[in-house]
């Protein structure tokens, strides 16, 4: 089915593509308008249709590349597309013609942009435009123009057309460098070839190679293979965005959710919910999915995983004003594309509660998500991972854990960096975030963890039972040799006592030579009281949790992190460091909700 004569044949003969109703199709979209999110993007696009056009002047072009800062630039260049989202929806929705004219200004000065890519902006041989980023303003710019049709200037559709043809499909049908197995990468630019390409041979080649790689991706998933590092289950969003637009191109000839992973994937998705709305975010994952909510519905209706349409119905209500104006959806966090599915897909019954399982265990890549009560979206959570350093969107995190109660997590995984000139692929791990000193895994001798592949945990034991889950990882070989360490035994158990549960952490360390240094790092938002020695009180919004430990074994070092341009949080990060100098022995941290 990837063969391109076998796509041209298909596209030849299934020539109808309405994958979406068209402003023309005035009942679909009135049938939308008391939707809650019609309502969040009317006063938005009303608070926003007279400002200027954000500026994108060549100084912000050359600030990033002289300081490495993204974020100025960032900010003005996601606002252009989530503003012009917004008012296209808008005028698919009102139809009256209130949003027209600063449409067409947007979309002018889009196809103006000297580059749609989030790389170094300028470089002496041209600018960089396969990349996702890239890729997503296609994908928009193609939905702008298939639903406006001819109320966009026949001049306009044209330099959108001639925009997505030079900048995305001429390139990625010549390049062997882009991602195509990721469907982040691909879905953009296979949507502006199915939107507004007329050659059908150019549309086949597109899909041939955007699709021929996918197999191998979704076999990744599997319990033996998977890569997860937190984005690869987040990129199964765009995976269901690219299948439904080949299946409507297709007319359900190539069905891209047959794949026996698929309701795996799908199901796997919901187990991440610690807690309504917040989510696991190992590696480059993410906390939140509100803005998935119409795809969570429609894939969950699609491939027959109920349970995901109502996270979906869950985290609709999450779509509020204020979470459209926040500086996330500013800085692209709410992608447009998902937007304007959630208004069409998203289901407005009201949600049944989650039904997580008590246990999720992955053995392949050694995760474990563990729940004191799962019938209590507030009650106590472990999110615990082994792997390698070689993963998907890879942090080195080895050892990695979360805890989460009332709603809150309390041990945290910082999450992602935003992006910028040195948090390259080869710069990653200068950068806190990605490096195991920014995590709550061992620091050995000063030593961190080391990237790549060949290091990582082994799984040396589990146990999954009412009573509680532990998973068992040797982790020394996470290090490299220079840091002396003969064994780390890191045993990470939630165990289901009354009232609340508890969560411990056990290290039983074994240096090649005595006395070494040994460190076990836990990281939080919450506000630290040390209420005596060996006792801490982290401070929630809803919740307290202790921290016991030995002080005849462990000194405490706290020290406060502020936020920086590029960092992923707001607000202070505390870094409790609990230091040991032996040869051989054990550290033992027991958390205890309170």
């Amino acid at each position: 089915m990837h063969n391109v004569n076998t796509l041209h044949n298909i596209l030849q003969t299934t020539r109808g593509f309405a994958p979406f109703p068209t402003i023309a199709d005035r009942a679909a979209w009135a049938s939308r308008t008391s939707h809650p999110v019609a309502r969040t993007i009317l006063e938005v696009a009303d608070s926003q249709a007279d400002l200027p056009i954000p500026a994108l002047p060549a100084t912000l072009s050359l600030d990033f590349d002289r300081s490495g800062k993204q974020l100025p630039f960032e900010a003005q260049y996601f606002a252009r597309r989530t503003r012009l989202n917004a008012l296209v929806l808008a005028e698919c929705l009102l139809n009256e013609g209130r949003y027209l004219q600063p449409i067409i200004d947007l979309v002018k000065a889009l196809c103006d942009e000297t580059t749609w890519s989030m790389g170094p902006r300028i470089r002496p041989d041209g600018p960089t435009e396969l990349d996702i980023y890239a890729a997503g303003t296609g994908l928009f710019l193609a939905e702008t123009d298939y639903l406006l049709g001819d109320l966009l200037p026949a001049d306009l559709r044209a330099c959108i057309r001639t925009a997505c043809h030079d900048r995305l499909v001429h390139p990625y049908l010549g390049t062997t460098a882009f991602p195509a197995e990721n469907p982040v990468s691909s879905v953009g630019i296979v949507a502006a070839a199915l939107y507004l390409e007329s050659d059908l041979t150019i549309q086949a080649r597109v899909l041939s190679k955007a699709l021929g790689k996918l197999p191998a991706y979704l076999d990744d998933f599997s319990a033996e293979k998977s890569k997860y590092g937190g984005a690869s289950f987040w990129s199964i969003f765009h995976y269901a965005v690219l299948g439904h637009l080949v299946e409507a191109r297709t007319a359900g000839q190539i069905n891209m959710f047959d794949h026996p992973n698929m309701k795996e994937i799908c199901r796997f998705l919901t187990c991440l919910e610690l807690s309504p709305g917040e989510f696991v975010n190992f590696s480059d994952g993410a906390r939140a999915y509100i803005k998935a909510a119409g795809i969570c519905c429609w894939l969950g209706r699609r491939v027959g995983v109920p349970e995901l349409v109502e996270l979906g119905r869950r985290n609709l209500p999450l779509i509020s004003p204020e979470n459209i104006h926040s500086d996330s959806y500013q800085r692209g966090r709410f992608r447009p594309e998902f937007i304007f599915r959630t208004l069409l897909w998203a289901d407005t019954q009201e949600a049944a509660p989650a039904k997580p399982p008590a246990t999720v265990f992955h053995p392949g890549f050694q995760f474990l998500i563990s729940r004191h009560d799962p019938t209590d979206p507030m009650g106590l959570v472990l999110a615990a991972k082994g792997g390698h350093n070689g993963e998907d969107q890879n942090h080195n995190d080895v050892g990695q854990f979360i805890i989460h109660y009332a709603g809150e997590s309390f041990v945290v995984d910082p999450g992602a960096r935003t992006y910028a000139r040195d948090f390259s692929l080869e710069d990653r791990y200068e950068q806190l975030e990605c490096r195991s000193r920014g995590h709550c895994v061992p620091v050995v001798n000063g030593r961190e963890q080391a990237p790549g592949a060949e290091y990582g945990a082994k799984l040396v034991g589990q146990e999954l039972s009412a009573s509680g889950d532990r998973i068992e990882l040797e982790l020394a070989g996470a290090y490299s040799s220079h840091a002396g360490i003969e064994s780390i035994h890191r045993r990470v158990s939630l165990i289901r006592i009354e009232p609340k549960g508890q969560i411990i952490v056990r290290d039983d360390f074994h240096f090649e030579d005595p006395p070494n240094l040994y460190e076990s790092r836990v990281y939080t938002f919450a506000a630290v009281e040390q209420v005596s020695p060996g006792y801490l009180r982290l401070k929630g919004k809803h919740g307290v949790l202790a921290i016991r430990y030995d002080t005849h074994a462990a000194v405490l070092r706290m020290e406060e992190l502020a936020p920086g341009e590029t960092t992923p949080w707001s607000g202070t990060l505390y870094r409790l460091r609990f230091v040991q100098l032996a040869h051989k022995d054990s550290m033992i941290l027991r958390f205890v909700p309170e």
